[in-house]
């Protein structure tokens, strides 16, 4: 798990997952009862050293990220899900001095635009 995915974890509640399911519903169409389904049989295969919050997560990167990206026809590997989970968040991640830092120097700008730059040159 990276840096942003481990701040973002620290930051999202047990709460919010339902609040993410409604939005990738409302915006995205998803089948959010398809991927409730799937998440869960997600967390039983796993071997339980994982949080609701991280499994959640990496559920996310590996199985929603995948189905953003075709939607926005995106490169696939794209990081569509962790930049959902940072938008959705940016007030509770700014309340870490790690991400207020990281915002405010403009670091995230520079990363985005690297990562679209590899992206369309790949």
């Amino acid at each position: 798990m990276n840096t942003i995915t481990k701040n973002i974890q620290d930051v999202i509640e047990v709460s919010d997952i339902e609040k993410i399911w409604d939005h990738l519903e409302k915006i995205f169409r998803l089948d959010v009862d398809f991927h409730k389904k799937e998440f869960k049989k997600f967390r039983d295969g796993l071997n339980n050293n994982q949080t609701i919050r991280e499994s959640f997560i990496t559920y996310g990167e590996t199985k929603i990220n995948p189905v953003l990206n075709e939607m926005l026809r995106r490169d696939r590997n794209y990081p569509t899900w962790t930049n959902l989970l940072r938008f959705l968040f940016k007030e509770k991640l700014a309340e870490t001095p790690e991400q207020l830092n990281y915002y405010k120097s403009g670091v995230w700008r520079t990363t985005l635009k690297a990562t679209a730059g590899q992206l369309l040159f790949s």
